[in-house]
């Protein structure tokens, strides 16, 4: 694999893992105001929280290797085609990534005893701003002759949220009845 094909396939897997547990975590939330154990519990927050701090590597600060202005042609290009295809403007971005970045510096990353934060942020514009991301990169991969990933990562979503939601329905079911026994 030569190293312009690894700089691609790192970021493509990155969105497919932030993809993939969001999908868990989307499977379990018909369940999450009946969890009685921990194990539910951390199971479910851990899928978001993995989500999160995946996200901010591609979103998040531009400082970092592994930020989409690193790795596409054109930024100013691709930041209007994002906002764009998002139907948002710069300011209403701004606030939400603010959200999502907040949350993971005083939550996930770090524990900020004064955090304000009050709630698990919304994912529904970062899983499409990594849906807009993915399309940029799965073309640059298919021009690069590689065919391992899905052409579509809102298509691959959409599978991993049903197949999860099948294993999450059944393994839940099986629990439900135990009781918390540790804390």
């Amino acid at each position: 694999m030569t190293a312009e094909i690894g700089k691609v396939v790192d970021q493509v897997f990155r969105l497919v893992y932030i993809a993939r547990n969001v999908a868990h975590h989307r499977s379990l939330e018909p369940f999450k105001d009946d969890f009685d154990q921990n194990y539910w519990i951390l199971v479910f927050n851990n899928f978001l929280d993995i989500a999160v701090l995946e996200w901010c590597k591609a979103f998040g600060s531009k400082g970092e290797a592994t930020h989409w202005s690193k790795h596409v042609a054109d930024p100013d290009a691709f930041r209007a085609g994002l906002l764009r295809g998002l139907a948002v403007s710069e300011e209403e971005w701004r606030a939400y990534w603010e959200g999502i970045k907040t949350y993971r510096d005083e939550v996930v990353a770090h524990h900020e005893s004064t955090s304000k934060v009050t709630h698990y942020p919304d994912f529904g514009y970062a899983l499409q701003a990594c849906f807009y991301y993915y399309d940029i990169l799965i073309k640059q991969l298919r021009v690069l002759r590689v065919f391992d990933y899905p052409d579509s990562l809102e298509g691959y979503f959409e599978k991993s949220l049903a197949q999860a939601r099948s294993i999450s329905e059944v393994a839940y079911g099986a629990t439900r009845s135990l009781t918390e026994a540790v804390y």
